[in-house]
This record gives structure tokens, sequence and C-alpha cells, in this order.
């Protein structure tokens, strides 16, 4: 599988079998065009207007399966207020070329036992970090609660030279 990072949250999951394409970015410039997008929160009425679908868009909790990729979709928060100060969030766990592969996307909560059991075995693991997302004390202990055998620190401050401070600390837990 090859992996590439757009920015924030958006990454391309590209397999034998399509791509999968992680929160696109803006309306600024044109998306990948790919199998399976996923949108972890609510997006622009701009960016969803550009997305370039061949298969579905996901925007939600369910079980999918699409051009064998199986995808689980929880419902989670990107606030610890059940979505009052921020709003919804969608974890998504892809099963791609045999590798469990979960996008936390804007988490914003330590997942509860539910949610864990619900997102089940993880290779690789989107950790959000910093901004108004985990911050590194709650991105470890959510990294301890799945266990992943690789971790992927996705910095979320607004600023690139503010998210190096949350991305340091995370690396030092």
């Amino acid at each position: 599988m090859e992996i590439t990072w757009y920015g924030r949250t958006s990454f391309a999951l590209k397999g034998p079998h399509g791509l999968v394409v992680t929160d696109p970015l803006d309306a600024s410039g044109s998306p990948p065009t790919a199998d399976i997008v996923t949108l972890s929160q609510p997006p622009s009425p701009e960016v969803y207007a550009k997305l370039q679908v061949k298969s579905k868009a996901l925007r939600g909790p369910g079980e999918y399966e699409i051009s064998d990729v199986f995808v689980t979709a929880i419902r989670t928060y990107r606030d610890n207020q059940h979505g009052a100060l921020r709003g919804p969030n969608t974890v998504y766990r892809f099963k791609i070329e045999g590798l469990a592969v979960c996008h936390l996307g804007a988490l914003g909560h330590l997942l509860n036992n539910e949610q864990v059991s619900a997102i089940g075995d993880v290779d690789v693991l989107f950790v959000p970090v910093g901004g108004d997302s985990l911050t590194p004390e709650h991105a470890s202990e959510t990294i301890g609660a799945l266990e992943p055998k690789v971790i992927v620190p996705v910095p979320m401050a607004a600023k690139a030279a503010e998210s190096k401070p949350a991305v340091d600390a995370l690396v030092k837990e």
C-alpha cells in the first residue's frame, strides 16, 4: 500500500483495488479521482461539489465493502462534549491488502471501550495531535488503547510551526 499525506487529516491510501482519499482539504485544488472518499467531518459545500468519486463517498457511521476494501465507520466527536462545541467526527477503519488502517479524523476526545472494540485490530493508526484535537497525553492514551503496529502523528494546529511542540510531546510519550 502507498500512503500519501496531503495535509491535516487528508491522506491517500493506494492499493491494488483502488484509491481511498480521506478528508479532501479544500476547493482550491482538484482532489484526485478516488474510488472511495471518506469525510470524518462535514465538508464545505464547495469541497463536496468538487469531489471526484468513482465509487462511493462515505460521510458517517456504518459498515461498507467497496472494491475489495472493507470499511468500518464509527461516530465520534471533535470535542469532549459529544460534539456540542465542534460537531461530529467519524473514525474510519479500512482493511486494505490485509492491513487494518485506522484514520481518527479530527477526534477530540478519548475513545470509550465500545468505540475501541468497534475499531478492532489496527496495523496503521493516523492519530491527530494538537490544535483542537487530542492533546499529546490523550493521543498517547488512544494509541495505548488501540495498540497499532505503526503510528502516524497528524499535526492539527492551524500553522505547521504550532504543531511541532504537540507532535514532539507525543513522540516523547
